[in-house]
């Protein structure tokens, strides 16, 4: 599902003031949050990539459930998205997803990727929306 230009705003907007969250869920079901600073919506406008200095717990989970969702706000707007899809931890010194990623964080030791592909998107605004798949 591509990501439409209001809700990229919105992801512009939730790194600029907070962080976003990414969620992951563990081989037993556990969930797993993690903030980071810094996302990018890719071209394609179906992906996006958030830079990692380490993969910890996040990569460990995406190796066993690759079903990940993070969450963009605009608090002042009242605003926000909960984007779902499906992820993978990328590493390596060649990878085009790590050349984008140190671009984007360049004063820290960026050793992968958190890949998103955006399945589903619903809608976090408070009120009757609330919870809705936000369609095309």
């Amino acid at each position: 599902m591509p990501v439409r230009e209001e809700i990229e705003a919105v992801m512009k907007i939730a790194m600029r003031e907070t962080y976003i969250p990414l969620a992951t869920v563990s081989s037993v079901g556990e969930p797993h949050i993690r903030p980071f600073r810094v996302a990018r919506l890719l071209e394609d406008r179906r992906t996006i990539i958030i830079p990692a200095i380490r993969g910890g717990k996040t990569a460990n989970n995406l190796k066993n459930n690759p079903r990940a969702a993070i969450l963009v706000i605009d608090r002042d707007e009242m605003k926000g998205y909960n984007i779902e899809g499906d992820a993978e931890y990328i590493e390596g010194e060649h990878s085009p997803y790590i050349t984008l990623a140190r671009e984007l964080m360049p004063d820290y030791p960026v050793k992968a990727v958190f890949k998103l592909r955006v399945r589903k998107i619903y809608n976090a605004t408070p009120g009757q929306n609330a919870g809705k798949r936000v369609n095309l």
